[in-house]
């Protein structure tokens, strides 16, 4: 019989800033994926040792919609491929989408609207590489995300464990959970913690287990163990979950959460000799402002060029450390925020959108962001009228952006390269200003 688990899926939605990043992607062209293995309980239908759970989570804003009548429709597939760890292909499988919306806005992310699709397969125990390829079949972009998954043969061991979830809320009614899960590694987001959902399977008529969890870094060193904690397990299937809270003096970076399953007693050490069962999953700690996660905080202060003062930058570039200077960016942020009762940061949203649209359009002879025509456009914002015009006897090339205050920004290329030096006015004097 199939154990009762009530989904409901939520997700905060992470953009991601990096001195790395490729201009010709938008911010927004991503979607996330998270694979969990569990004991295949049911084996009426397919008589394998474990199923793996699939949830794609993707971003409206990702997704290409065209109008069609008075609708905007977004066509895409999420393709599947399953290989083992000879490389050979053993399951492939794809679903498609139409997705539908009256609003234009809405599909531009206004509402944070997403799509999420949930598939499970079933596999026998070993270790398995997964490709995940979405296609959309109305620009035709395909992304991929892949992710390594092992299944044991649970029935093998005295005690054995799934895979671990991430959730960033569960609630228990009756023996039924309903659980939020967070479809991504990166626990940055969550504020307040989070949850570990995990079932234990019990061939030995265990009542009750000690459990352990552990936080490794990059360099396989432990860096944190909880205090011991006890679960009862009186059941072949015991649905379990843990909150979690990170450390706070944990560095951002890729970390391994390892949850350890130990014989029962009143101990307050162990070692490996108490181990009954591990499971671990990778985990990601990058906080995020406004939902976007800032990778390189220096380039991101440099960023500040248009919206901060020499001594509002030079503030938050003294900070002792990269941790410190992005607690004072936040802080920066957090006072300009025009809707502070509420999770999102609009200008902030508004800034940095407008720092990658002139990274991607206007890059010439430096980063667009440092070129005049991005500076115009960082602070002030896509122009109402743009005029371009050039001279016959030389290679120069105007253009003239006009906004509706009349105010009139006047550029010339004099290389024929795209290399377009505002020449009038000489330079701008004004800051950057939400809604503008």
């Amino acid at each position: 019989m199939k154990l009762a688990i009530n989904i409901i899926i939520f997700l905060l939605l992470i953009h991601r800033l990096s001195a790395q990043m490729n201009q010709n992607e938008e911010p927004s062209q991503t979607f996330y994926f998270d694979a969990v293995c569990f004991k295949n309980i049911d084996t009426s239908d397919f008589q394998t040792d474990g199923r793996a759970d699939m949830l794609v989570m993707i971003p409206y804003q990702t997704l290409r919609f065209e109008k069609r009548q008075d609708i905007f429709t977004s066509i895409y597939e999420i393709h599947y491929d399953i290989y083992d760890t000879t490389g050979n292909k053993i399951i492939s499988d794809k679903v498609r989408k139409t997705v539908e919306e009256k609003d234009y806005s809405v599909t531009q992310g206004s509402t944070a609207g997403f799509e999420i699709i949930s598939k499970s397969f079933f596999l026998n125990a070993g270790n398995y590489n997964v490709q995940i390829n979405l296609i959309d079949l109305l620009s035709g972009k395909t992304l991929t995300k892949t992710r390594s998954i092992s299944i044991v043969k649970f029935e093998k061991y005295r005690i054995s464990m799934s895979g671990i979830m991430l959730v960033s809320s569960i609630e228990e009614n009756k023996g039924k959970y309903k659980i939020t899960p967070h479809i991504s590694d990166n626990i940055g987001i969550l504020a307040d913690g989070f949850f570990i959902f995990f079932e234990v399977y019990n061939n030995k008529n265990f009542d009750s287990l000690d459990f352990v969890y552990e936080i490794i870094n990059d360099k396989e060193k432990i860096i944190y163990k909880s205090d011991i904690f006890s679960f009862d397990v009186k059941n072949k299937v015991n649905q379990l979950y843990k909150k979690i809270i990170f450390p706070a003096n944990i560095k951002q970076g890729k970390y391994v959460l390892r949850l350890i399953a130990l014989t029962r007693s009143d101990r307050i050490s162990y070692n490996e000799d108490d181990y009954l069962a591990i499971t671990e999953r990778t985990l990601l700690y990058q906080k995020v402002i406004s939902g976007t996660m800032i990778e390189d905080i220096n380039l991101a202060i440099r960023y500040l060029k248009y919206v901060a003062s020499p001594s509002e930058i030079n503030y938050i570039e003294q900070g002792n450390d990269d941790n410190e200077k992005r607690r004072r960016f936040e802080e920066f942020w957090k006072n300009l925020d025009p809707s502070p009762s509420t999770d999102r940061n609009e200008a902030f949203e508004e800034y940095f959108s407008r720092i990658q649209y002139a990274n991607k359009n206007f890059k010439s002879y430096t980063e667009g962001w440092l070129t005049d025509m991005g500076m115009v456009y960082i602070v002030f914002g896509q122009p109402d009228y743009i005029d371009k015009s050039d001279t016959y006897s030389t290679r120069t090339v105007y253009v003239k952006w006009t906004y509706l205050n009349n105010r009139e920004f006047l550029f010339s290329d004099e290389t024929g390269m795209g290399d377009f030096r505002l020449i009038r006015p000489y330079t701008i004097t004004e800051k950057y200003k939400f809604g503008r």
